[in-house]
């Protein structure tokens, strides 16, 4: 028998004969072929940080937003609106609407609870406070009253009270003159006032039942005439205390004088009884 035919007769003979082992192994479930160790791989390094970058990138994001959020809500201002309904606003240093707050009870009608004003522009706040104003009947469209309205400013930022002083008596205007009648927006930073007298308002007793700006329009008037008493005066409606006003401030105190309404004083005394205790300087 020659080599090649004993060679193969050997492998037959092998194949048949020797279990296949390996293969039973691999099939079986208990077989695992280990993990490769990872060695040390600067990919891997950079992969990391850029993970650990990201997410303290994603922290800073959400501080962020959290305190420009907050700062949203941080009140740089508060603008009171009289006209017998006393309303304050709180505005952001934006000039947007915080809140809206009554000051009296006809305020409390003026303010409706379904309204949101937070976040609204001035603008927008003012035009739905006019014209609830006007539903309730506080706007007037007859010839022998003026519309008239005591907006004051109180900041600690000059420039930002002076931009809204501006801003409220400029869109106040706009928003009256769709009702076709007199009208009428001042501040109370127009009374000539000493800063002993403002002290002397600051510190009144009638502060705790009407407005600041009420209370400086009616102390203007009583030192303007002494006869008519804080206590007379801040009972009676911001439009004929406005009319006693230009009735009796002089006329050089009042540079826009020409573009304001006349006085209506036929109903000036609505409220004046007499006998008051006069307080004044």
């Amino acid at each position: 028998m020659d080599d090649k035919r004993i060679e193969k007769k050997l492998k037959d003979t092998f194949n048949t004969e020797v279990p296949d082992v390996l293969t039973k192994i691999k099939a079986s479930p208990e077989f695992r072929v280990p993990l490769k160790e990872k060695g040390f791989s600067l990919r891997n390094i950079l992969n990391k940080r850029l993970i650990v970058s990201l997410s303290s990138l994603f922290v800073v994001v959400i501080l962020l937003f959290a305190v420009i959020g907050r700062s949203n809500y941080i009140v740089a201002s508060t603008v009171t609106l009289e006209l017998n309904p006393s309303i304050e606003i709180y505005l952001n240093k934006n000039d947007y609407v915080i809140k809206v707050v009554a000051l009296n009870d006809d305020g409390e009608e003026v303010i409706e609870k379904d309204i949101k004003y937070r976040g609204l522009s001035i603008d927008d706040a003012l035009v739905i406070i006019v014209e609830r104003l006007n539903e309730l009947g506080y706007v007037v469209d007859t010839t022998d009253e003026n519309n008239i309205i005591l907006v004051s400013v109180n900041s600690d930022n000059e420039a930002i009270k002076a931009r809204l002083q501006n801003k409220f008596a400029t869109q106040l205007q706009m928003e009256l003159s769709k009702y076709n009648n007199s009208h009428w927006v001042f501040n109370s930073d127009d009374f000539q006032l000493t800063d002993e007298q403002l002290r002397f308002v600051k510190n009144n007793d009638l502060l705790s039942k009407y407005s600041f700006a009420k209370i400086a329009l009616a102390y203007r008037i009583n030192s303007l005439e002494p006869d008519y008493t804080l206590a007379t005066l801040s009972r009676m409606s911001i439009r004929n205390l406005y009319d006693l006003y230009i009735a009796l401030e002089n006329p050089d105190n009042l540079p826009q004088k020409n573009q304001m309404p006349p006085s209506r004083n036929n109903n000036q005394n609505e409220s004046y009884s007499g006998g008051d205790l006069n307080i004044g300087f």
